[in-house]
């Protein structure tokens, strides 16, 4: 994994110095060579912005949170995954204070899913208010044919955006 990263580093900083350099005509511009292209296809490849904390997100997979909600239903629902659902939403709309009744269907499934990952996080009942409601308006906005407003909820939602890491990695 550490080689692939590295070597997306060093493709990235390559390929766009090529690409602007003037590699390549008007007829027949610069072009990443395929294998370059199927190699970076096989791993995961974060933007980070300037800014940014770097290398925050190398080690992250949305499969360790997968496997982190997977043990927690083994381990304390005996594998039933109706009784995670169950119990994960429960917590959730009494730390949030919400009931799923008063949300659209679309707004429960996203909910449902959070809620599942949210489980995992142990500090969550301490959040601020303020972090609360934001993350209600994150999966109010998840629900929406359009993922925009979710996707810059969640950018300024520090403190999910830790936890997630914090589960992802």
């Amino acid at each position: 994994m550490q080689g692939l990263l590295s070597e997306a580093r060093r493709f990235a900083s390559f390929d766009a110095a090529d690409a602007t350099c003037g590699a390549g005509t008007p007829a027949r511009p610069y072009r990443t060579p395929r294998r370059t292209l199927k190699r970076l296809a096989a791993g995961h490849v974060f933007y980070e912005l300037p800014g940014s904390e770097a290398g925050a997100w190398d080690t992250f997979s949305t499969r360790n949170i997968g496997l982190r909600v997977n043990r927690r239903m083994a381990q304390e629902f005996g594998g039933d995954a109706d009784l995670v659902r169950e119990h994960s939403r429960r917590t959730l709309e009494r730390i949030l204070d919400v009931k799923t009744s008063s949300l659209s269907p679309l707004e429960r499934v996203a909910f449902d899913n959070f809620a599942l990952v949210l489980s995992l996080v142990p500090d969550l009942d301490s959040w601020t208010n303020e972090e609360k409601n934001g993350l209600l308006r994150i999966i109010r906005a998840k629900s929406r044919p359009d993922e925009m407003l979710y996707l810059h909820l969640t950018q300024q939602h520090k403190r999910l955006r830790q936890a997630l890491l914090q589960l992802g990695s």
